[in-house]
């Protein structure tokens, strides 16, 4: 398998897809949450996808992020222990108004195949 710089503009090359470490689902990357978070740190909502640490990426679906919340997924996801803040919910609500496209995934429960 090929890998392209994700610098590339060529749009054959920088379409991606990544898995829900949730329901273990691929979907395209713009259907899809990225957060960041390393053994012992607080697990981040990244929506610009450019903070560093190790990706987990998750649908764009308020129920997969419940569930990884509720079952305590993000522990299996970062590999080691992590904090997941209280708010973390809102935090990717508020972050999201920023993105309509995602926002309107998360708020009609994402897209599942």
């Amino acid at each position: 398998m090929k890998r392209y710089n994700h610098k590339n503009k060529n749009p054959k090359t920088v379409v991606g897809t990544r898995t829900c470490f949730v329901c273990k689902t691929i979907a395209p990357r713009a259907q899809m949450l990225r957060f960041v978070g390393q053994p012992g740190q607080t697990i981040q909502f990244d929506a610009r996808e450019v903070l560093p640490g190790r990706g987990m990426w998750l649908h764009a679906n308020c129920d997969c992020l419940k569930k990884a919340i509720e079952k305590r997924i993000f522990f299996k996801a970062a590999k080691g222990t992590v904090t997941i803040p209280e708010n973390l919910v809102d935090d990717v609500m508020q972050q999201l108004a920023h993105y309509p496209e995602k926002l309107s995934l998360f708020n009609q429960g994402g897209i599942h195949e």
